[in-house]
């Protein structure tokens, strides 16, 4: 996370940055080095009127930038069974309705590009863990059901984009891992896992949209940096959200009862969330025990209990109950 010594410095002073909605962090509206930039140090979008109605999500990582992927296409001629070629990816098309029934198996150390696009399709699961990289799509109604959707390698972006897509879980723990859980209750039954170097996990788009996905959790685990955004209404719901990272940790809970059951933040670096959801969201405690935590809440309380140490200090302000018992 960036974060701007400057503007920071008055409330850091504890080691716990606690960070009100309106106009940046509070008290600092008029430092000229906070204007235009979000909570992570991103610059703040024009649209944005910087009062907290709108949280934007740090960017999607591109998982196969600079990952140093071979994509010969002689590789993928001798090894793509069943799929066809496109620039050296395996491309394995499953767009027509119930196609792909039997587990998709991506071939060992090339690219892989599967498309679930068909209604019910690939519904027995994919596993792309032996693959250099994977695209998983699984955009049709119902698709990637029945099995977990799970990938390895360089680098992973799953898409669960269809209605009640990928409910038996999504598993990553590629080099760097882009996981989208957009569809309409979508990755239910089973938690979305990340285990990686940077892992982005976004569960819906906002409001309606996307509501309901992420019902039994998200876990993450970097060495680098965790960003986990519950952003439309209902999701990451009914089991606490957990987050371990030696860099930077951000969840944030911004539609409609998300995160009821709080989250659970560790690690060496820095973490911390975000609760500007309303209807009982982030309901119970979210705990920190990073090497530096933060909170911003809006008008939903929120406990946020931060275990006493030389790096964590305690500060309340309105909107927010904060509280150091019981971690």
């Amino acid at each position: 996370m960036v974060v701007l010594a400057s503007a920071f410095a008055a409330l850091v002073a504890c080691g716990l940055d606690v960070l009100a909605t309106g106009g940046g962090p509070a008290g600092l509206e008029d430092d000229a080095s906070a204007e235009g930039v979000t909570l992570d140090g991103a610059k703040r979008d024009s649209a944005d009127p910087g009062d907290g109605s709108q949280v934007l999500l740090p960017p999607v990582p591109d998982p196969f930038l600079d990952a140093g992927l071979d994509v010969n296409p002689q590789n993928c001629i001798d090894s793509c069974d069943g799929g066809s070629c496109d620039g050296g990816w395996c491309v394995l098309d499953c767009t027509a309705q119930d196609s792909c029934g039997a587990n998709v198996q991506c071939p060992p150390g090339i690219p892989c590009d599967v498309e679930c696009r068909g209604r019910a399709s690939c519904t027995k699961g994919v596993d792309c863990t032996q693959a250099s990289a994977c695209k998983i799509n699984c955009a049709g109604q119902g698709a990637c059901i029945s099995e977990p959707v799970g990938c390895s390698g360089l680098g992973c972006k799953i898409d669960c984009t269809g209605q009640g897509a990928c409910t038996k879980g999504v598993e990553c723990d590629a080099s760097t891992c882009a996981i989208a859980c957009t569809g309409n209750g979508s990755c239910i039954n089973e938690p979305t896992t990340c285990n990686a170097d940077i892992c982005s996990v976004h569960c819906g788009i906002g409001g309606e949209m996307g509501k309901d996905s992420c019902t039994q959790g998200v876990a993450c685990k970097t060495t680098q940096r965790c960003d986990i955004g519950c952003v439309a209404n209902g999701t990451c719901r009914n089991v606490p959200i957990t987050a371990e990272s030696a860099g930077t940790t951000i969840v944030q809970c911004t539609g409609d009862g998300t995160c009821n059951r709080g989250s659970i933040l560790s690690g060496a670096g820095e973490a911390g969330v975000v609760c500007t959801g309303g209807m009982g969201a982030c309901g119970q405690k979210t705990y920190c025990d990073a090497g530096k935590c933060f909170a911003t809440c809006a008008t939903d309380n929120l406990t946020f209990c931060c275990k006493p140490g030389p790096t964590c200090g305690i500060k309340e302000l309105p909107g927010c109950t904060i509280s150091d018992g019981g971690c």
